[in-house]
C-alpha cells in the first residue's frame, strides 16, 4: 500500500498563551486505508525527539532545532491506527524546541517524516499548512 499526503489532510494552527506558542495539529485520514502515524512524530508525548516544524523568520532564515535528539527502535506499538475519516488533534508547544524571540514575526509549517510501520506502511512525508504569527 503506498500512502500519499494528500489521503492525510494536515491542519496546523498556532496560538500563543502566557508567553507559550502551541501547535495545534489536526491529521485527518482522507484515504479508505488505515494509516499508521508514529505518536513520537505526531507530538503525543511531553517532548518532541526531532524537529518536526519548519521555522522561517520575517527575512527568511530559519529557526533550528535545538530539543531533544533521540535514536530509538521503532515498534509497531509505537504508532496509532488512523481509520478512514478519523481524525486525531495534538498540541505542541513550539518554542520549547525552538527559539523565537518576542516581538517577531514567523511562518510555522508542520513538516516531518513518519517512519514506517513495520509490515504496514512505508514511511510518510507530512505537510501542513503554513502559519504566520507574531510572537
Amino acid at each position: 500500500m503506498e500512502v500519499k499526503n494528500k489521503m492525510l489532510n494536515i491542519d496546523l494552527s498556532i496560538e500563543v498563551i502566557n508567553d507559550e506558542v502551541i501547535a495545534t495539529v489536526i491529521f485527518s485520514n482522507n484515504s479508505s486505508d488505515i494509516i499508521y502515524l508514529d505518536g513520537w512524530t505526531i507530538g503525543m508525548h511531553e517532548m518532541l525527539t526531532r524537529s518536526v516544524f519548519s521555522i522561517t523568520d520575517k527575512d527568511g532564515n530559519v529557526v533550528p532545532y535545538y530539543g531533544a535528539m533521540a535514536s530509538r527502535r521503532i515498534t509497531p506499538e509505537d504508532f496509532v491506527a488512523l481509520n478512514p475519516e478519523e481524525s486525531i488533534q495534538t498540541k505542541i508547544t513550539v518554542n520549547k524546541d525552538y527559539n523565537l524571540v518576542k516581538g517577531q514575526k514567523y511562518i510555522i509549517r508542520y513538516c516531518a517524516y513518519n517512519p514506517a510501520c513495520p509490515g504496514k506502511q512505508p514511511n510518510l512525508e507530512l505537510w501542513s499548512n503554513k502559519v504566520e504569527i507574531t510572537y
